[in-house]
């Protein structure tokens, strides 16, 4: 004799009638066939058994098959089964184990109360084992609207990309902080003569002017810290700033940098005070140790390139200065470095616009392909309000400037 036996989510109506001798346990059926020597063998089916001590009103499930001999006393109840109907399967009672026949009722919930999720299988010379049920497909529950999956399934990883700041969403970035209301505070044209914008650090700089803009020429030899040049405004900006100018890189070689510098001063120290017109001579060799240790400002490199190699693969990075015992020079680097950005090309003319606000840095350079945008997020670091607006070239570093235009807000700062 076989018995299948199925799941049911339904509670019985009416309540199943226990034998007269009272009741058994709900392991008494496995228990009278191995004393019986009944041969049990591991084929599945399901069992929806209540609570032995009838405290539960919520029916908990496993799933077994019991498949007997006919040569042994019948160890299952001995009340016929009905024939049994696909709406509705028949029980078979004894005591309160409550067994189902039939196929296998359609899934109603499969919130985790009163889901079928697993399966027992017997052997003769072991207890039974309980292994996982896998449904294939998760229905929905009732209480959460959300499917449930059982805990042997694995979740499908979602066929997604690494989460990044995309160009597009550093583009609204820029375009929000460039909408706001700029006040033009310097405009030069490269055109005239620069010392009226502008003061020098570094003797062996040359600096010449022609209908094309502004050429800042740095020394030609290398390791020779007199070759730099930086260029200061002599007006002092405060708040946000905008800047913008147009740039030519005419030098061929694959090497050295050229910095931008917003809101540069003196890190307040001995003769280091705030206002770097001040001590303007200590800076007549424009050594870079100088300005990262003792100046407080913001750094970003462009058009730059590694010192030991001719690579074309470009960078820009932010660092903030200055340098202290708790940070080295490069621990001071701000937000991610931008690889090999394709630009810079030597004789092609690049617009580039930056926006500094407390909080952001936005970047936007035209005339490649296709414009770039990139932002940094400042608030990792101590904020800048206000200082001198420089531009740095290294040894060797020949561009040529043209259009610079330099704007103020002092009520986007919190952006």
């Amino acid at each position: 004799m076989s018995c299948t036996i199925q799941s049911c989510n339904r509670r019985p109506s009416p309540e199943p009638v226990r034998p007269a001798a009272g009741p058994r346990p709900a392991s008494s059926i496995l228990q009278n066939a191995r004393n019986r020597r009944t041969s049990f063998r591991g084929t599945t089916s399901s069992i929806c058994a209540r609570s032995v001590t009838g405290q539960s009103k919520t029916p908990t499930t496993t799933r077994a098959t019991i498949s007997t001999t006919t040569s042994t006393t019948a160890a299952l109840p001995t009340r016929k089964a009905r024939r049994p109907t696909a709406s509705k399967p028949h029980l078979i009672s004894s005591g309160p184990l409550m067994v189902a026949s039939g196929s296998p009722p359609a899934h109603r919930d499969m919130t985790p109360a009163n889901a079928c999720l697993t399966s027992m299988t017997t052997t003769p010379d072991k207890p039974p084992t309980w292994v996982r049920w896998n449904t294939r497909t998760p229905r929905p529950s009732r209480r959460s609207g959300r499917p449930f999956r059982p805990p042997a399934m694995k979740r499908r990883t979602p066929n997604t990309k690494p989460i990044s700041l995309s160009m597009s969403s550093a583009q609204q970035v820029f375009d929000r902080l460039n909408q706001h209301n700029w006040r033009l505070a310097l405009q030069d044209s490269g055109c005239e003569d620069w010392r009226r914008h502008w003061t020098l650090d570094g003797s062996n700089c040359t600096i010449t002017h022609s209908p094309e803009g502004m050429e800042f020429k740095s020394g030609p030899e290398a390791g020779d810290h007199s070759n730099h040049g930086v260029l200061w405004t002599r007006e002092r900006f405060s708040g946000d700033l905008k800047v913008s100018f147009e740039f030519t890189r005419l030098d061929t070689i694959n090497r050295y940098v050229c910095i931008a510098y917003f809101h540069a001063n003196g890190i307040g120290e001995g003769e280091y005070v705030k206002d770097i017109h001040r001590w303007s001579k200590l800076r007549e060799l424009p050594y870079m140790k100088t300005y990262f240790e003792k100046m407080d400002l913001l750094h970003v490199s462009f058009a730059a390139f590694g010192n030991r190699d001719d690579s074309p693969e470009d960078y820009i990075r932010v660092r903030r200065y200055p340098v202290r015992e708790d940070r080295s020079f490069e621990q001071i680097e701000v937000g991610d470095t931008v690889h090999k950005t394709g630009l810079f090309i030597p004789g092609q003319s690049y617009h580039m616009t930056f926006i500094k606000t407390r909080a952001t840095l936005a970047l936007k350079i035209t005339g490649g392909a296709q414009p770039c945008y990139h932002c940094w997020n400042l608030n990792t670091v101590e904020a800048t309000e206000s200082g001198y607006f420089g531009i740095r070239q290294m040894w060797q570093k020949h561009s040529r400037y043209k259009d610079f235009h330099i704007y103020t807000n002092t009520r986007a700062s919190e952006l």
